[in-house]
């Protein structure tokens, strides 16, 4: 059996439409980011879900790293760099 891959465009010029008169005060440019950003979070295939800054080299065996703080006498952070980096 063989499925079909390619992607089907959710774009609506309607919506789109609905979008710019909405975010109207803010610009044309800044609506459709606004509208093609929540077509894209509506597609769990092309989200990556875990949150923030989480880095996606990251797995559950692999605790995030911790910044640690400084103390009063120095200003120096500790940092972990991300493999290869």
């Amino acid at each position: 059996m063989v499925h079909d891959l390619r992607m089907q465009s959710r774009w609506s010029d309607a919506h789109a439409r609905e979008f710019v008169a909405r975010y109207a005060a803010h610009g044309e440019d800044l609506a459709l980011r606004v509208y093609t950003s929540r077509l894209i979070g509506e597609d769990a295939d092309l989200v990556l879900h875990g949150g923030g800054e989480k880095p996606a080299f990251l797995s559950a065996a692999q605790p995030a790293p911790v910044a640690k703080t400084a103390s009063p006498a120095t200003t120096a952070h500790t940092t972990q760099e991300a493999p290869g980096g």
